[in-house]
């Protein structure tokens, strides 16, 4: 897109007042007392909710302005016909994605779904998704101690009430910026895909490119 036109879509720009001004004063950071918690923290929720909509009809007047459409709040990958899905965030979806071409080649049919708005989170976007899916390998770059993967955990749980939900199985890998190859994703897909096949237990978590642990996939 040109420049102009990048210019005419944004706000104009609006300095923080972060400058400490003596004749404007502000309070930056205030503490929300017990009393006003609950009122803060509802109108949190509510923005958040509004925020949804309003990252949809941003991304169609980009998409108008430049002929760029992102996805909105998801994008889907070959999703139309897949039987399994692939969620991830941010970088690792192209590594997905040419992952995912090359198991078509081999007769597998998975999809990637990438998630591009974390708050708020896109639960019936993905819930429409995912009903067709008969297993999902959610891949987490980040950890909850104690628990498993956090994309995991808000996946599970916004497909929890689904009828006939498929199964999910949590991968760790790429921590500390750690490298999420081509051939991990074709592996974890090839290894979901058996399980499924051979009625294996899916377990709470897999861990992928630890050194000195092999799990021992299977071709």
């Amino acid at each position: 897109p040109e420049q102009e036109d990048i210019d005419g879509f944004l706000p104009p720009r609006k300095p923080l007042p972060f400058i400490l001004d003596v004749n404007n004063p502000l309070t930056h950071s205030n503490m929300a007392y017990p009393n006003q918690t609950m009122e803060f923290r509802y109108r949190l929720q509510k923005a958040m909710e509004r925020a949804m909509r309003v990252i949809m009809e941003v991304d169609e007047e980009y998409g108008r302005l430049t002929g760029r459409k992102y996805g909105g709040l998801l994008d889907c990958y070959r999703c139309e016909d897949a039987d399994l899905g692939v969620i991830v965030m941010g970088s690792s979806a192209g590594d997905a994605k040419e992952a995912i071409d090359k198991l078509r080649d081999e007769g597998y049919k998975p999809g990637v779904i990438r998630i591009r708005v974390f708050r708020p989170f896109p639960r019936e976007e993905l819930r429409e998704i995912c009903r067709r899916f008969k297993a999902i390998a959610v891949i987490d770059r980040d950890l909850s101690p104690g628990l498993g993967g956090i994309l995991y955990t808000e996946t599970l749980t916004s497909l929890y009430d689904l009828k006939n939900r498929p199964i999910v199985q949590n991968y760790i890998a790429g921590l500390g910026g750690r490298d999420i190859s081509v051939n991990d994703f074709k592996l974890i897909v090839r290894e979901l895909y058996r399980n499924i096949e051979e009625g294996v237990e899916i377990t709470p978590i897999r861990w992928i490119g630890i050194e000195g642990v092999n799990y021992e996939f299977k071709n």
